[in-house]
C-alpha cells in the first residue's frame, strides 16, 4: 500500500499546473469509500487517490508567494531578515532573504539575494532595508541539464536578486537563533584552520555548507562515487547513533547506579536519539538529516518500548512518516538514493543473500548497490563511478569512525575551549586532507568513470527491471535474458535516416551552443559561455545534454569566433569528448591548434556542410567569424555568431545567393548592430532563432529588430521563452518541432 500512496505523491512530477485547494477534499472522497472495498485493486487505488489528494493538499500552502510583476526588474525596497547560512565567495556572497515587505507593501516572501563586491558582510539574524533589484526564477532548461527552478520550487524561493545598497540595519531578529549559531561555529572553523579545502569539509559533513568547497574538490568526489558522503543523510547520522550508542553503553559500565532505573540499551538509545537530533541540528535540519532522524526515530523508539521490529517495518513505517510529513520531497534525487540504497542493504543484508562473510561481504554489498543505483545515477548524473566499490569500502568508515567523529569534536570543543579545540581541529585536518589527497590521486586514474545516459522515460525503466532481474537470487530461470532489457535502454533513441540532421538549440543563457547530428556523426557550433572561473556551459548543459542524446565522441567543433560567451566550454568539454577538428576563424592562445574555416565543406551521411568567413580581414572580434551552413536537398539551416553590419554586408556581398536558409540565428542575439535589411533579404528566413539569456543586462533581443523579422514574415522562436528547441531537418524541409519549456511544463516552472 505504501507503494500505492507513493505513486499518488510522486504524481506531482507530471502536473503541468496545479489544481484548485477543494479539489484535494474532493478527491479524498471516492478515495477513502475505495479502502472499504473488497478487491484489493480498488483498495490500491483508494491509497493511490489518498495520496494524489494529500500531495495537492500540501502543494498549495508551500507554493511560493508571488511578487507583483510592476516589482521586478528594477530597484525595490525590502525589508525582512537574513536566514540560513551565507555562503561567501571571493566576489560575492549569496543568502536566502525572508521578506516582510516588497516596496513598501506588506509581503511575506523568500528571497535569494547576492551581494556582489565585498561591500556589505550579512550575518543570520541580521535585518535590513535594503535596496534590490528583483528579478523572477528562471533557469536554463535543457534535457539532462539541471532544473534549477524546481530546486529553487524545493527551497520556497519567490525571486532572486542582487543588493544595490544597504539603506538602514535594523538589529537582530527575534528568530534564527540556530543558524546565527551554525555561523559562528563556521566562522571558527576557519578562524582556525583558514579557509582550506580540508576546513571546507569538515564544515560540510558537520553544519552541512558546502559553500567552502571547491569545484576540483566536488569533481573529485564525484568521479570517486563519494558524492554522497557530502550531503549529511542516513549515513552521517547512523554513524553518529552508532558511535554514542557504542560510547554510552561502554560508559554505563563505570557508573552502574544508573542502570537501577533504567535497562543500559534504553539508556543508550535515549542517548543516540538527543546526540543525534543534536548533529540534524548542527545540519540547519536539512531534508536529508531529516528523513535519516525519522528513520532512526522509528527504530530507537521500538527499542525504549522493548518491542522487536522488523527490518521491512521499519522501513515502511519511515517511507509513510517520511510521505506524510515531507511529500515534496518526492521530487528530490536525494529522497530516491537514500530510500533506494537502504531498500538494496535490507534486501541483501536481513534476508542473508550475500554469499560471503568478512571483508569480501561487504565489497560485494557495495558493489550490489552501485549496480542497484545504476538506473538512478544515469537517469539523474549520466556517468556512473567504476571504481566505487573499492574506494567507498575505506572511505565510508574512514569517514564515519576516523573524520566525522574528530570534527564533531572540534565544533563542540570551539564551543569550550579554544587550546583544545585547535589541538583537534589539526587532528581533524590531518585526516580530511588524507581523505582529499586519495580521492584526488584515485579519481586521476584513467577511466574511472562511465559516461553514459538514458534518452527516455522507456530507456529508465528497461534499465531498471534489467538491474532488478540482474540482482535477484540464484536460480532465477529468466536471470540471463536480463541482458535484453538494455538493448531498450541504451539503443532506445530515434536514429536518424541518411538525409537527415537533427538541430538541438541549447538555452545557455546569454551564450550560444547547437548540437548537429547526422545518422553517424556529431557537431557542435559554439561552446556556450564561461560563467564563472570553475563553471561553464560545457560542464552545466552541454555535456549532460550530449550524454543523454547518447554522443560520447564529437566529430567536430566549429567556434563561430572567440569571444567567452560562445567558446566558454571548449577546454571543458575537448576531454569529455575529444573533438577529432576545432575550426574557427583563427588560432588563440587559449585552446591549441584549430583549422580555418576558410574553404571548408564536407558530407556527412548525405548531409552537406559548409563553413563561410569574412574574406576581408575586419578588426573587431565579433566580425572575425565563422559561419556553417546546413543543407538537405533544397531545404538548409544557416548558423551565425555575433557579426555585425560591417561583417555582413562583406559575406551578402562575397557569398550572396549561397547564404538563403529556410532558418537561421538572429546575428549576435538579436543586437541592433546587427540583421540588417541588405542581411535578411539575402538570407530570407522563414524560422529565426533568437539566443538570448533572460532579462539579460544587453535587453536583447532589440525591438527594432525583432519587427524586421516580423516584418520579413518570419516566426521568431527565443530560447529563454522555449528553452531547448529541437528540430529535424530533411529533403521534406524543417520538421517534429519540440519546445522544451512548453512540451515538459511543470507547475514550478516558469512559462
Amino acid at each position: 500500500m505504501v507503494v500505492c500512496f507513493w505513486l499518488g505523491v510522486a504524481s506531482l512530477w507530471l502536473w503541468a499546473c496545479l489544481p484548485a485547494f477543494f479539489y484535494g477534499f474532493v478527491l479524498c472522497v471516492p478515495a477513502a469509500l475505495a479502502l472499504f472495498q473488497n478487491p484489493a485493486w480498488l483498495k490500491a487505488f483508494g491509497v493511490f487517490a489518498l495520496g494524489v489528494a494529500w500531495v495537492l493538499i500540501v502543494a498549495h500552502p508551500a507554493m511560493p508567494a508571488r511578487i507583483p510583476p510592476a516589482d521586478l526588474g528594477k530597484p525595490v525596497l525590502l525589508s525582512g531578515c537574513v536566514s540560513g547560512l551565507v555562503s561567501d565567495y571571493s566576489d560575492h556572497a549569496s543568502f536566502t532573504f525572508q521578506a516582510q515587505a516588497v516596496a513598501g507593501k506588506p509581503l511575506a516572501a523568500t528571497l535569494h539575494l547576492s551581494s556582489w563586491g565585498r561591500r556589505y558582510h550579512f550575518k543570520p539574524g541580521q535585518c535590513f532595508k535594503l535596496m534590490v533589484k528583483l528579478k523572477p526564477i528562471h533557469g536554463s532548461l535543457n534535457p539532462g541539464g539541471f532544473d534549477y527552478e524546481q530546486w529553487a520550487f524545493e527551497q520556497g524561493f519567490s525571486a532572486t536578486g542582487y543588493v544595490k545598497r544597504v539603506l538602514a540595519y535594523e538589529g537582530f531578529g527575534s528568530r534564527d537563533e540556530l543558524t546565527r549559531w551554525r555561523q559562528a561555529l563556521r566562522d571558527r572553523v576557519y578562524q582556525v584552520l583558514a579557509h582550506t579545502q580540508a576546513a571546507a569539509l569538515m564544515v560540510g559533513i558537520t553544519l552541512g555548507d558546502k559553500s567552502g568547497l571547491s569545484a576540483a574538490t566536488k569533481q573529485a568526489f564525484q568521479l570517486t562515487g563519494t558524492s554522497h558522503m557530502l550531503a549529511i543523510s542516513g549515513l552521517h547520522v547512523g554513524f553518529v547513533a552508532l558511535l554514542c550508542f557504542w560510547l554510552v553503553r561502554y560508559a554505563l559500565c563505570f557508573v552502574p547506579m544508573l542502570l537501577r532505573y533504567c535497562s543500559r540499551q534504553k539508556l543508550s538509545a535515549i542517548a543516540s536519539l538527543l546526540f543525534s537530533f543534536l548533529y540534524v541540528a548542527f545540519s540547519g535540519f536539512s531534508v536529508s538529516a531529516v528523513r535519516a532522524y525519522i528513520m532512526l526515530m522509528l527504530v530507537m523508539l521500538f527499542v525504549l518500548l522493548d518491542k522487536k521490529l522488523e527490518p521491512w517495518r521499519a522501513f515502511r513505517l519511515a517511507l509513510w512518516f517520511v510521505l506524510i510529513v515531507m511529500p515534496l520531497s518526492v521530487l528530490s534525487p536525494s529522497f530516491y538514493l537514500s530510500f533506494g540504497a537502504v531498500f538494496i542493504i535490507l534486501l541483501y543484508v536481513a534476508n542473508r543473500l550475500l554469499p560471503v562473510k568478512g571483508w569480501r561481504a561487504v565489497l560485494s554489498l557495495q558493489c550490489v548497490i552501485v549496480l542497484a543505483m545504476l538506473p538512478l545515477s544515469v537517469w539523474y548524473f549520466q556517468h556512473v563511478s567504476l571504481i566505487s566499490p573499492l574506494v567507498n569500502l575505506l572511505a565510508i568508515p574512514y569517514m564515519g569512525f576516523v573524520l566525522l567523529p574528530l570534527s564533531l569534536l572540534t565544533i563542540i570543543a570551539i564551543n569550550f575551549s579554544l587550546p583544545f579545540a585547535k589541538l583537534i581541529a589539526v587532528c581533524a585536518s590531518f585526516c580530511a586532507n588524507v581523505l582529499l589527497k586519495t580521492l584526488m590521486t584515485v579519481s586521476q586514474w584513467p577511466g574511472p568513470v562511465w559516461h553514459m545516459g538514458l534518452h527516455n522515460e522507456w530507456g529508465f525503466v528497461c534499465l531498471l527491471l534489467c538491474v532488478f532481474v540482474f540482482l535477484l537470487p540464484r536460480g532465477f530461470v529468466f536471470k540471463p535474458l536480463a541482458i535484453l532489457l538494455l538493448l531498450p535502454a541504451f539503443f532506445s533513441m530515434p536514429s536518424l535516416a541518411p538525409s537527415q540532421a537533427k538541430f538541438a538549440f541549447l538555452d545557455v543563457g546569454q551564450g550560444l551552443a547547437v548540437v548537429v547530428r547526422t545518422a553517424h556523426h556529431a557537431l557542435l557550433f559554439d561552446t556556450g559561455p564561461r560563467y564563472s572561473a570553475e563553471d561553464d556551459a560545457g560542464v552545466r548543459i552541454i555535456a549532460p545534454y550530449l550524454l543523454k542524446e547518447g554522443i560520447h565522441h564529437l566529430d567536430t567543433i566549429v567556434l563561430s569566433h572567440w569571444d567567452s560567451d560562445h567558446s566558454g566550454g571548449l577546454n571543458s568539454l575537448a576531454p569529455l569528448f575529444h573533438p577529432e577538428t576545432v575550426y574557427a576563424y583563427r588560432d588563440s592562445s587559449r585552446f591549441g591548434a584549430v583549422i580555418s574555416c576558410r574553404r571548408q565543406h564536407w558530407v556527412w551521411d548525405g548531409v552537406h556542410f559548409q563553413l563561410f568567413a569574412p574574406k576581408q580581414s575586419l578588426r573587431e572580434s565579433n566580425n572575425q567569424a565563422c559561419l556553417l551552413k546546413i543543407t538537405v536537398g533544397r531545404h538548409s539551416v544557416l548558423l551565425v555568431g555575433d557579426v555585425e553590419k560591417k561583417a555582413e554586408q562583406a559575406l551578402v556581398s562575397q557569398y550572396g545567393e549561397a547564404l538563403k536558409a529556410d532558418l537561421t540565428l538572429a546575428p549576435h542575439h538579436g543586437s541592433k548592430t546587427s540583421s540588417s535589411w541588405r542581411w535578411l533579404r539575402a538570407v530570407l528566413p522563414r524560422w529565426v532563432v533568437m539566443p538570448v539569456g533572460f532579462w539579460n543586462r544587453f535587453h536583447f533581443p532589440s525591438p527594432q529588430v525583432v519587427l524586421r523579422y516580423h516584418a520579413l514574415g518570419a516566426k521568431i522562436l527565443r530560447l529563454d521563452h522555449l528553452g531547448c528547441v529541437s528540430v529535424f531537418l530533411g529533403p521534406a524541409g524543417l520538421g517534429h518541432w519540440r519546445f522544451y519549456r512548453t512540451d515538459q511544463a511543470r507547475i514550478w516552472r516558469r512559462q
